[in-house]
């Protein structure tokens, strides 16, 4: 008769009783309130701070990015990506925003843009009299680089090869 929150509260509480070397956490997230999710990200920082090595899956990438060091991403069924978030940011392509406007007008326009076609975009603004005021990487957190890696894998099957 318990909810969802209340039986992820209680699962914890089950498997933190004989402190546990290792800690196997299916979607420990799922099905709480805000200050049960604080609770339980607090607890699994406190049980890696003891020196617990904690696993766990989750499709919530957010904490994911707050609590692991190393992650593996799977998808159908293939591992295509194993190790820590700079790792895997480091082999999706990376992103700018570029922020300019038009010398003629006072409108501001953004818009992110891949590496490879910065340059060319840049010169694009310029031959059109737009005055480029902000040029920056974009943040990639985990979410972004986890949909980055499966959209190449669509594109190129062939990176599970390199992982």
């Amino acid at each position: 008769s318990f909810s969802k929150g209340m039986l992820q509260r209680v699962g914890m509480a089950q498997a933190l009783l004989r402190n546990p070397r290792l800690l196997v956490l299916d979607e420990p997230m799922s099905g709480l309130d805000p200050d049960g999710r604080s609770l339980m990200k607090s607890i699994i920082q406190r049980e890696k701070e003891k020196g617990t090595s904690v696993f766990f899956s989750s499709h919530l990438l957010g904490d994911m990015e707050e609590l692991c060091e190393d992650i593996v991403i799977i998808n159908r069924g293939k591992i295509l990506f194993s190790g820590n978030l700079q790792q895997l940011v480091s082999r999706t392509e990376l992103e700018f925003q570029i922020q300019w406007r038009e010398s003629s007008s006072e409108k501001i326009y953004s818009e992110n843009v891949k590496e490879p076609l910065l340059q060319f975009r840049i010169d694009e603004i310029r031959a059109q009299s737009g005055q480029i005021f902000r040029l920056a990487p974009s943040h990639m957190g985990l979410e972004q680089a986890f949909s980055r890696l499966v959209q190449q894998q669509r594109d190129n099957p062939q990176i599970l090869k390199e992982s």
